[in-house]
């Protein structure tokens, strides 16, 4: 079911202003043929949890986020939407918080011919990323934040191979509060055998003041950055891995391996 579908669904619910009156009618007629006993106090309970059922679920309906599916149908790519859904998608749904920001990364896909408005002819990586305010408050369609999103691959300069170099961009929009971005770049899957991450900060292009490189090639923020900062690390399906595309990728950037 569609988001905006299943909102009208929730929000039809309603009760009348008699609600209580005949819930305790109908509790005082099973108890008249035969049923439980209940005290004053008890049917009280029964009568607000019901009521708080009710509206919990209008109130979550109004606040509801949007799957991965739902967001590519809200730009109105139907081919997007289906390949979030299928088996090869990876559903990371890991929520970090950090700079005031409850920052989730919700899925990712690659391959090619994936998409309805996005370049299908090359292998490319999809990802969804939502962003909600840590306190609650509501996002606009003026509130867009200074955020950049990039893969990170193990091993190579964050500074060197990134988002950039690997042609990304993104959609955004806002809905019901909160902030959605559509990430693409080309194909990352070729780097499964190696750590992969995703992240999310509150800058531009990677720089060597915004993240650390190990000697092992893990990658890390500086601990010298204090804005919003969140990185994910990607469960990849190391059989995807293809060393050749891999090479490939790095000696068309010119990116020395650590």
């Amino acid at each position: 079911m569609k988001n905006e579908n299943y909102r009208k669904q929730i929000d039809s619910i309603q009760y009348d202003n008699d609600f209580e009156e005949k819930t305790l009618n109908i509790l005082s007629a099973e108890r008249q043929h035969g049923g439980y006993h209940m005290s004053g106090l008890a049917k009280r309970i029964i009568i607000i949890a019901a009521a708080a059922v009710i509206l919990c679920l209008t109130a979550a309906a109004s606040i509801m986020f949007l799957s991965a599916s739902n967001a590519a149908e809200f730009i109105g790519d139907e081919k997007l939407a289906k390949a979030f859904e299928e088996d090869g998608a990876v559903k990371v749904s890991e929520t970090i918080k950090t700079g005031g920001y409850d920052i989730t990364l919700l899925v990712l896909v690659s391959g090619k011919g994936l998409s309805d408005t996005y370049d299908t002819a090359s292998d490319k990586t999809y990802a969804v990323i939502s962003v909600a305010a840590s306190d609650g408050t509501p996002y606009t369609n003026e509130d867009y934040p200074s955020l950049a999103f990039t893969p990170l691959i193990s091993g190579l300069n964050p500074w060197q191979f990134n988002a950039w170099t690997l042609h990304g961009g993104y959609t955004q929009f806002c809905e019901g509060g909160i902030l959605y971005y559509l990430f693409d770049c080309d194909g990352i899957s070729c780097f499964a055998d190696r750590t992969v991450y995703f992240a999310v900060y509150d800058g531009f292009t990677p720089s060597r003041e915004f993240f650390n490189i190990a000697k092992d090639g893990s990658i890390s923020f500086s601990k010298d950055f204090d804005k919003a900062a969140a990185l994910f690390t990607l469960p990849l399906d190391k059989s995807l891995a293809d060393k050749d595309a891999a090479q490939r990728l790095i000696e068309e950037n010119d990116i020395p391996v650590v």
